[in-house]
């Protein structure tokens, strides 16, 4: 029979303390946990806890623990879990002491750990944090103090434990105001300060008075405050503030929703997700990620560029103005459309024969009437410039050039010019033939 005293013991002084060197905190919450399963062992079995043996401490036993922690004190899920994280790593410390209960101890190692509900996280909105602000009476000395721990919690969103272990030579009010914290595993991390909540820590320092390795927030007498203590006066100025702020009664405040609120903050401001957590003092931006799913803000902004089921497609696209209309609608003459790149050169244009690249066109058209019904092309695939030669025996010829798209709006008005013109000179030629006819039958 082996007794589970001198293994307990050897487990905090000599594992715990000396080889891991475990924060007060681990110690802390280990020491609850063996305080908490040996009163219930006791219960179960009658002995004393210094007369438990190892064996006492079966799967069974263990199991029986965690039942009791969840149905008679009401523990949450979390809770039992981080109970049977201390036992786990008791039982990995007994394996290497008393390797002969290594059946025992391999049961209890092999008892997992619960999956429960991952709930959302509550903050708390500027107007809702501004009635919390507003809760506490800056005429009393109380009052003060709790009004710039809850403004220096929420905009800096330290831990509890961290809040209550600042000192006074842990705040810097000069130029870059900010604070230094020792967080979890030990490090220690720097957090600025906005120029309205520097202003209200320096009125309460001013106030506090006391030598630089005193607590920054204490009690009356000058002692440091306690997790619990926090929790209470938050709670108490909550339901203050529940009374002018109506949201606020369905929600429960604690210090960890002040934290929360913090980084909800910085990502409606639109600070990535890495800041975020070297700010609140993770070890992984993979835990900063809860702070996504509580963004309902972010969602809404995916949900507007969706299409909603049974929405007709867009449109097509209408220009918003009268002449943008009017260049989209222009469109090219077949024969412009149809006349090839290169032909022989013109016998009209005298002086001209010598440019290459000019042709004559085959075809053209004769009025607008034939420009404004050709076959739909845009304006923008215009290759031609169009050029009128005066001097021509029968008709204006036009001869086309190949140009850029950056000519296209000119190329189109000579083009308008060509047509009238052509419509004036076959109207004088058809007068004059007339009369030089009935001349000539006189």
């Amino acid at each position: 029979m082996t007794k589970l005293a001198p293994v307990l013991e050897s487990f905090f002084t000599s594992y715990l303390m000396t080889q891991r060197q475990a924060s007060p905190h681990t110690i802390a919450s280990y020491r609850d946990t063996f305080k908490l399963l040996l009163g219930h062992l006791h219960e179960q079995t009658g002995k004393l806890p210094a007369q438990l043996d190892l064996a006492d401490l079966d799967a069974p036993a263990v199991s029986g623990f965690l039942a009791h922690l969840e149905a008679t004190r009401g523990n949450a899920v979390a809770t039992r879990n981080a109970r049977l994280t201390a036992i786990h790593s008791l039982f990995r410390h007994a394996a290497l002491s008393v390797p002969e209960h290594a059946a025992l101890i391999s049961r209890v190692l092999a008892i997992p750990a619960k999956r429960g509900p991952k709930t959302q996280v509550s903050f708390l909105s500027r107007e809702e944090l501004e009635a919390l602000l507003a809760a506490p009476d800056r005429g009393t000395w109380h009052g003060r103090r709790d009004h710039a721990l809850i403004l220096l919690a929420a905009q800096t969103g330290l831990r509890v434990s961290e809040l209550t272990a600042l000192t006074i030579d842990d705040v810097h009010l000069g130029a870059g105001p900010h604070i230094r914290c020792t967080g979890k595993g030990r490090k220690q991390r720097c957090t600025p300060l906005t120029a309205q909540t520097a202003s209200h820590p320096t009125r309460w320092l001013g106030e506090r008075g006391g030598d630089g390795t005193g607590p920054l927030f204490c009690t009356r007498a000058g002692s440091p405050m306690s997790a619990d203590a926090v929790a209470r006066l938050i709670a108490k100025h909550s339901a203050a503030a529940a009374r002018d702020c109506p949201p606020l009664r369905a929600k429960t405040i604690t210090p960890r929703t002040l934290r929360h609120s913090a980084a909800m903050t910085l990502l409606h401001a639109g600070i990535d997700i890495t800041v975020i957590a070297l700010w609140l003092g993770h070890e992984s931006p993979e835990t900063t990620r809860i702070y996504l799913h509580a963004d309902m803000a972010l969602k809404e902004q995916a949900l507007a560029r969706t299409t909603p089921p049974g929405t007709p497609p867009p449109g097509r696209y209408t220009a918003p103005d009268s002449l943008l209309a009017f260049l989209s609608q222009l469109r090219l003459p077949p024969a412009i459309l149809a006349m090839p790149r290169r032909q022989p050169p013109c016998p009209h244009s005298q002086g001209l024969h010598s440019c290459r690249g000019i042709a004559r066109a085959s075809a053209y058209p004769r009025n607008v009437n034939d420009v404004c019904s050709a076959e739909p092309r845009r304006l923008l695939s215009l290759q031609y410039t169009i050029l009128v030669l005066p001097g021509c025996s029968s008709r204006p010829t036009p001869v086309i050039r190949s140009c850029s798209a950056a000519r296209t709006l000119r190329a189109w008005c000579s083009l308008t010019q060509w047509i009238t013109a052509s419509s004036a000179y076959r109207s004088n030629l058809t007068s004059g033939n007339s009369r030089a006819s009935h001349r000539s039958n006189a």
